[in-house]
């Protein structure tokens, strides 16, 4: 459900029909794209429960995999006449996953009962 809703909001913005009132918000897109991918990969780790990839560093699958269409997603920007490619919203992508992730993990952590010893 979250991926589709990721979705939505993507097509919704290829289209050029996101709602008129954002523009007034300062940095609303900043923000939206922080909180949009941020939340969707948090969700989407909690839903794989917490797999990683990797050695060293271990990474996120969730984490990876959103950011994967983040990276996609900005560059086929390139090619659509509504929207323009922004390493900005990139970075804004980036600090959303990874902060998000932490924190619902963080949160996961404290809400778990402790493991017998």
């Amino acid at each position: 459900m979250t991926a589709s809703a990721l979705a939505y909001g993507i097509w919704l913005a290829y289209r050029g029909a996101l709602p008129i009132w954002l523009p007034g918000i300062p940095l609303h897109d900043k923000v939206l794209h922080f909180l949009g991918y941020g939340l969707v990969a948090a969700l989407v780790d909690g839903v794989l429960g917490g797999r990683t990839i990797g050695h060293r560093p271990r990474v996120s699958l969730a984490a990876a995999a959103v950011l994967t269409v983040s990276a996609i997603d900005e560059a086929l920007q390139a090619l659509s006449a509504t929207r323009t490619v922004s390493t900005w919203d990139f970075l804004a992508n980036l600090a959303g996953v990874l902060l998000c992730v932490r924190v619902a993990r963080a949160l996961r952590r404290r809400s778990s009962p402790p493991r017998p010893s």
